[in-house]
């Protein structure tokens, strides 16, 4: 049997909509894939264009593509991927030989900017073996194909037929799995004169992913067999509270004389919680809901310190300096009304609700209200704002990580130079 698809009735709306337009229309198909059941399309978001009025696939501006796919990337909750192309239009695309090669084009594309983002965990080879979905939706008569598209330059289109339904009440099927991830590591930089501060932030990125690795995932507390469905640890909310613990390794009794404390001229500390919320259908794995939770809190992170990184000045830090940065907090909104899945952004301390809902106008063609923005589930680490001015249900799920921390969810990242003083403290503690 050939790949199967489904997505939501209300995603054929919207195409019906695009229609209207009476232009050629692009844009990414974003959604869940599995190894053992049916693909499941969650979101078409469309291709912006800058105000320019596209007649023929030939005009579609691969540059422009290739940056909306990285965009988008870092908007997904863990288990989401882009999985492949959409295009509204009058004329099949299928039977055109200059408009395959197009496509061929977009796809490739797609595939490279993935691939060139790896730490942002899109690549979903191992669901596809990299082929992507190709989507036409006739503005003539509002009849569609869906065909399969390799992303291999090196091979040919290699057109493959796949079965795409749209389905009702999909939409309403998503279990939430939500956590915090305690960020706190304290790591040397080894090579400072060569590293840009992307290098340098990277670092902490490096150390989790070796981290989760090695960790294990409860649900509501306890652990699960990994074969077991979300079904099994799913309530009436279909909210699933996921708790990651990391396995330590064996400490080592031999030979503890030789052991010493290393100096290192230059670390990065990194400080906080990093809120996660990752979405499954109920015949889901629990092996899968851990992947994809793991999946998530790598993402958030490489998100956040990729969007830090392009916002610094890449200078080099000298010895006996202290550089303070603090990365954007993620913020949490619905692709559709009524619907339980929800996106992500991040957003600065001084930027506004405005900058986030253009952005996401932009990237997701989503119109939210101010009050459809979930804007304090992570607490700037400088706010003191009572907990009185927010009720919402977000705010009562992190209280319990806000008193942890004194009374604020932070995500800091500190450079140090020269740390003598801890490491005398360190000195002092083996010593007594």
């Amino acid at each position: 049997m050939g790949r199967q698809v489904i997505a939501d009735v209300s995603l054929e709306t919207y195409l019906k909509s695009l229609c209207k337009m009476q232009e050629i229309i692009t844009g990414l198909i974003i959604g869940q894939p599995s190894k053992t059941s049916k693909d499941n399309v969650v979101h078409f978001a469309r291709t912006p264009t800058e105000g320019t009025k596209i007649d023929s696939l030939s005009q579609v501006d691969v540059s422009a593509f290739a940056n909306h796919v990285a965009d988008t990337l870092k908007m997904l909750p863990g288990g989401m991927f882009i999985l492949g192309v959409f295009v509204v239009g009058p004329k099949d695309v299928f039977s055109d030989n200059a408009g395959v090669q197009k496509l061929k084009s977009l796809i490739v594309n797609l595939q490279h900017t993935i691939k060139g983002n790896k730490v942002l965990l899109g690549d979903s080879d191992s669901f596809d073996d990299g082929e992507k979905l190709v989507l036409w939706y006739s503005s003539s008569n509002n009849s569609f194909a869906c065909k399969n598209f390799s992303g291999d330059s090196t091979k040919g289109a290699q057109l493959k037929g796949v079965d795409f339904k749209f389905q009702p009440k999909l939409a309403q099927n998503w279990v939430t799995f939500e956590t915090f991830y305690k960020l706190n590591e304290h790591l040397a930089i080894e090579d400072v004169e060569n590293a840009s501060n992307e290098d340098v932030l990277m670092l902490p990125l490096k150390y989790l992913s070796g981290a989760l690795d090695k960790s294990k995932v409860f649900f509501n507390g306890a652990p699960y067999d990994a074969s077991e469905t979300v079904e099994k640890v799913t309530n009436d909310s279909r909210t699933v509270q996921a708790q990651v613990f990391k396995i330590c390794d064996p400490v080592e009794t031999e030979n503890l004389e030789s052991k010493s404390v290393e100096k290192a001229d230059h670390t990065i500390m990194a400080q906080g919680f990093l809120s996660s919320r990752t979405f499954l259908p109920l015949k889901a794995t629990l092996a899968e809901a851990e992947a994809f939770i793991k999946q998530d809190i790598l993402r958030t992170l490489a998100a956040r310190i990729q969007i830090l990184a392009d916002s610094l000045v890449d200078t080099k830090v000298t010895v006996g300096e202290v550089v303070i940065n603090e990365p954007p907090r993620r913020i949490y909104f619905p692709i559709a009304a009524k619907d339980s899945l929800l996106f992500s952004d991040y957003l600065f301390p001084n930027e506004t609700i405005d900058t986030i809902s253009q952005q996401i106008k932009q990237n997701l063609d989503v119109t939210l209200k101010p009050d459809q923005i979930q804007l304090n589930v992570e607490v700037v680490c400088d706010n003191q704002t009572s907990q009185k001015e927010h009720k919402s249900k977000d705010d009562k799920s992190a209280k319990g990580h806000q008193q942890a921390a004194s009374g604020k969810i932070y995500f800091i990242m500190i450079i140090v130079a020269v740390l003598v003083l801890i490491l005398s403290i360190i000195a002092h503690f083996y010593l007594n």
